[in-house]
């Protein structure tokens, strides 16, 4: 069993999609997506 994956680009942007079938996992699985840069303002002082 190897602990990598190797990520391949979809068309949608998801470049990993890990099930817990794929893992051998019992329930938790995640998806990773490419983003284009968004336009926006981060403050650190807004509570």
């Amino acid at each position: 069993m190897s602990l990598l994956s190797r990520p391949k680009l979809s068309s949608n942007g998801c470049y990993q999609d890990i099930t817990p079938k794929s893992a051998n996992w019992d329930f938790v699985g995640f998806k990773a997506y490419e983003l284009e840069p968004a336009n926006f303002k981060f403050d650190r002082n807004r509570k």
